[in-house]
């Protein structure tokens, strides 16, 4: 009988398990801001790659002035740039970047104004941010970061029941 209780419960904890993720906690950008490709993190950092934009806003219609802020402003996130860019993104299509009817883009985090990206500009893209009074700032910004991978996580329970087998089916000495 006690055997047979185990059994249910070992079954029972070893279900409900999570995996869960081994690398530090030290960016705030939410789980839905990004895509994963090419063993690397992907996110649509911004409609403008200006340093500080100041220009109409196209959403609003109002005179806005945007700051841009680097890919470093969040921990472990880059630029990439010229043919590394262009080679990744020769795969990579507009749909990569949707899931259910939305578009993956994480603006919000790396602007002060601007939280929205122009998904008409997606081939119009730039791996770099361009300085403070560039006339070149229509460009979509991407930024990358190396994908960290995911590691199962051992429950209390679980270690706990294993624990309780191994007393149960012990050899007495």
């Amino acid at each position: 009988m006690i055997k047979s209780i185990l059994k249910v419960f070992f079954s029972i904890f070893l279900f409900t398990s999570n995996p869960a993720f081994a690398s530090l906690i030290s960016s705030n950008l939410a789980d839905n801001s990004y895509i994963t490709y090419g063993g690397y993190d992907w996110t649509w950092a911004s409609p403008v790659n200006t340093t500080k934009y100041e220009g109409i806003d196209p959403a609003t219609k109002l005179f806005v002035t945007n700051l841009f802020k680097d890919p470093s402003a969040h921990a472990g996130w880059f630029f990439i740039e010229g043919n590394e860019l262009e080679l990744l993104f020769s795969t990579l299509t507009l749909a990569d970047f949707q899931r259910d009817g939305r578009v993956i883009q994480s603006a919000a985090y790396w602007n002060s104004h601007f939280t929205h990206i122009d998904t008409f500009n997606f081939n119009s893209r730039s791996g770099l941010k361009s300085l403070e009074g560039s006339v070149v700032n229509y460009y979509e910004t991407f930024y990358v970061r190396v994908a960290t991978t995911k590691v199962l996580e051992p429950s209390s329970l679980l270690m706990l029941a294993a624990a309780l087998l191994g007393f149960i089916w012990r050899k007495p000495i």
